[in-house]
């Protein structure tokens, strides 16, 4: 049961209200408009999380300098 179909490059924005709902900007291809997705979780953290690691995953993709460079922010994150 699929709710949504669209891309990666689609999502536009997110936000969320610290509880239990997310919402996610995606752009349709054909008409340019704005839609809105908006989904309730009992574990909103989790789902959160996911997202996050997606996103993170996304942009070493793209980036790969971007692992180096968390990896020195967090060297001197604990070093100081």
């Amino acid at each position: 049961n699929v709710l949504w179909r669209f891309k990666f490059s689609q999502l536009k924005g997110s936000s969320d209200d610290g509880k239990t709902r997310v919402k996610l900007l995606f752009q349709n291809l054909d008409t340019k408009q704005i839609e809105m997705k908006e989904l309730e979780f009992q574990d909103l953290r989790a789902v959160l999380h996911c997202i996050h690691s997606f996103i993170a995953a996304k942009v070493a993709s793209v980036d790969p300098g971007f692992m180096d460079s968390q990896s020195l922010a967090r060297k001197y994150m604990y070093s100081s």
